[in-house]
């Protein structure tokens, strides 16, 4: 092999001589893949978190958090990383009856509109039960604003206000919804859930309780004021990513005329 050739032992034989990185349990034979830090290795290692603390953290609005390498095996199940990937879940699951629940004059009046069980159960009493597999749509309009970011976002002027403001489920409500078997939850706003639902108990409740029942969260979805309450089939189709967790999509809907 010729001399100038980069191999990885060149690299750690370097490393080891200048003293930032040794290979763990040396003297005992060696772990493979693990090293220690020596001291230059350290101070290395506290200039770069310090530099990636300065760029990444130094806004008022971002806090840090040091979470666990070893979580309960309920996390990495909620969070799609075991199953129910876009590459391999059922297709016959994305393709549903819709439920457009019309929100638009609330959220018109109102961009912190939360809509309830409450709310939920007086528009089934109108249009019908939502049934078991079905998909659940709150409309409001709020793709109209997609044409300017700020007005989208709709995000608080204040640097201490954790949150946006822009409609979305109250916890009761998506709490029902999911206990009638629906397949999916679809907003129009930037997320699945109120744009302050991060002040909500628990968190997120939208995005925590759809991952919890295996069901499907859609959002900045459009032109939901040209579909009937009841009646029209809705296909949210995913990339094919490989163990994907997420996925845009091409939302259709199938209305009869």
């Amino acid at each position: 092999m010729p001399e100038d050739v980069v191999t990885m032992d060149k690299v750690v034989a370097l490393c080891k001589r200048r003293g930032f990185i040794f290979p763990s349990s040396e003297i005992y034979g060696g772990l493979g893949s693990t090293y220690d830090y020596g001291h230059y290795g350290v101070l290395l290692k506290t200039n770069v978190k310090n530099a990636w603390w300065q760029a990444m953290l130094s806004r008022e609005d971002i806090v840090a958090l040091d979470s666990a390498i070893l979580q309960h095996p309920k996390v990495w199940e909620a969070s799609g990383h075991l199953d129910g990937f876009t590459d391999t879940l059922s297709v016959q699951r994305l393709i549903a009856p819709a439920n457009v629940i019309d929100c638009s004059a609330e959220a018109a009046s109102d961009p912190d509109f939360l809509l309830t069980a409450a709310h939920v159960k007086a528009w089934e009493a109108t249009h019908g039960e939502i049934g078991p597999g079905e998909w659940v749509v709150m409309r409001t309009d709020w793709d109209k604003r997609s044409h300017d970011e700020a007005l989208f976002l709709n995000e608080d002027p204040d640097p201490y206000e954790d949150g946006s403001h822009s409609p979305g489920p109250s916890t009761d409500c998506i709490d029902y919804l999911l206990g009638k078997g629906i397949v999916g939850w679809g907003t129009q706003c930037i997320g699945t859930d109120a744009g302050m639902a991060g002040k909500f108990s628990p968190p997120f409740p939208a995005h925590n309780f759809l991952h919890r029942d295996n069901c499907f969260g859609l959002a900045s979805l459009c032109n939901l004021d040209q579909l009937p309450p009841k009646g029209a089939v809705l296909i949210a189709t995913p990339l094919k990513i490989k163990d994907g967790t997420g996925s845009p999509i091409r939302a259709l809907a199938l209305v009869s005329t």
